[in-house]
């Protein structure tokens, strides 16, 4: 059962919605989408893949709009056969901000929950743009019991391309107090961009000299929710360059995460701060996992091999990561990863977010620490984004290199004698084709879904309506 949820998506797509949802008449309209899932350690992401535009006579715009179930069967093979959920958008001409469901909306939804759920084997995603100002609102329906499927309601909608934009759900991510400790900051950019800002999880992978400074700084700007990413910890030779740290820290052999999270609980002006450090490298999979929940990724590594994986984060799961000032906006030309034989040529997500790390056992083979091997793995199962990124050893390397597979633990942190080395895992995509349930094609063929606050009676059946 997923808990926390959002949406992402990339530039490209949210035009593609915006031009089609727009309408010069004022009226409504709709459109089914294909998301795949980006999962992280405590919340799960809907990317939206790709947009499916209704063809002639498949949905009629009077004012309001309804779509036909040769509109919905059709949206519905294609995400299956692809290995997608299906999501369905529909507009409101006026609106603003974050849209929610009025009681017509949530009836048409929850009509055609069930059938989604079996057709494509993942949830039904819902969403509504609102018109005046292009923000988003968004759930996914879940079962909660035989036949009854309720709403679940996302924290926020952002859209990653040459600028990050972001609906937040101020029910669950409330607008921060303002305070006049970001008095200097707000009359810089204003305060919708001070509560936008602050909203934003952001991530900070390594928590060096470089970054304990991007650290203080995000603090002290108002962000409320920072995830600290270091593996390692202080050491005298530190003392020069980290701020922050003393010789007791040294003393304690003091986590530079930990010592960073205190930096920050120092430093902020946020009201309500959390600052939460991981022990971990971002390329160990309870790393990797812990980064995919931000919103905002700083890089602060100087390791080529963390710095694949959050380009990997950026591309594949559309989190912009800001490396040395510049963001790397995820854009599906630059994707190494596109799909072949004229699939979506969308970031495909769900092929690289390693869901499966959980349910998948480690081999038993301990590292062989004296003979370290500095070829990448070529696993026929590692994407070729993954296999080119192991960093390459030399004799000069101050640290003494040890093999890698495609998913490792930190490459400068020891093992325990006796751990075992992770298991690579990286899923094919697109997956195979699967099969359209016939029951539940049949049960929606009579099924036309009415979007709106008038609609006239169905010959088969009382309509449902959005």
């Amino acid at each position: 059962m997923i808990s926390c949820f959002s949406v992402a998506m990339t530039s490209e797509v949210a035009q593609h919605l915006t031009g089609h949802l727009r309408r010069a008449d004022g009226q409504e309209d709709c459109a089914f989408v294909l998301w795949r899932p980006s999962t992280g350690a405590s919340r799960t992401t809907a990317l939206l893949a790709e947009v499916v535009l209704p063809r002639k006579c498949e949905r009629i715009v009077h004012g309001t709009v309804d779509f036909t179930s040769a509109y919905f069967l059709r949206a519905a093979a294609l995400a299956a056969e692809h290995g997608c959920g299906l999501g369905f958008i529909h507009a409101h001409p006026k609106g603003r901000g974050w849209q929610r469901l009025n009681g017509i909306d949530y009836a048409a939804e929850e009509s055609f929950a069930a059938q989604t759920q079996v057709i494509t084997g993942r949830p039904l995603v819902g969403l509504t743009f609102a018109g005046t100002d292009a923000g988003f609102g968004a759930r996914i329906w879940q079962q909660q019991a035989p036949r009854r499927y309720a709403p679940t309601e996302a924290e926020s909608v952002r859209v990653a391309g040459g600028r990050l934009t972001a609906t937040f759900n101020n029910r669950l991510l409330p607008s921060p107090s303002a305070t006049n400790r970001q008095l200097r900051t707000v009359s810089a950019w204003g305060q919708t961009t001070q509560d936008d800002l602050a909203r934003l999880h952001v991530g900070v992978v390594g928590c060096g000299s470089v970054g304990m400074l991007v650290v203080e700084a995000l603090a002290r700007t108002g962000i409320q929710r920072l995830s600290l990413f270091d593996f390692d910890t202080v050491e005298e030779v530190n003392l020069d360059r980290l701020h922050g740290a003393t010789i007791r820290d040294v003393r304690l052999h003091r986590a530079k995460a930990h010592l960073a999270a205190r930096t920050a609980r120092r430093a902020a002006t946020a009201t309500h701060f959390r600052g939460t450090p991981y022990e971990l490298s971002v390329v160990e999979p309870a790393g990797f996992a812990a980064a995919a929940d931000c919103d905002v990724i700083f890089s602060c590594v100087d390791r080529p091999w963390p710095r694949a994986v959050l380009n990997l984060l950026a591309y594949a799961h559309l989190i912009p990561v800001v490396a040395r000032g510049r963001a790397r906006a995820p854009t599906p030309a630059a994707d190494a990863c596109a799909a072949p034989n004229g699939a979506p040529t969308s970031p495909p997500p769900a092929a690289l977010a390693w869901n499966a790390w959980a349910s998948t056992t480690p081999p038993t083979s301990k590292p062989n620490a004296t003979a370290p091997s500095t070829t990448p793995p070529t696993s026929p199962a590692c994407p070729p984004t993954i296999r080119c990124a192991a960093r390459r050893t030399s004799s000069s390397s101050p640290r003494a290199p040890r093999p890698r597979s495609c998913i490792s633990s930190s490459p400068w942190r020891p093992r325990r004698e006796g751990s075992p080395t992770p298991a690579p895992i990286c899923t094919t995509w697109p997956p195979a084709p699967s099969t359209v349930v016939r029951t539940a094609a049949k049960r929606a063929a009579s099924m036309t879904v009415r979007c709106g606050r008038s609609a006239t009676t169905h010959p088969s059946r009382s309509p449902d309506r959005t």
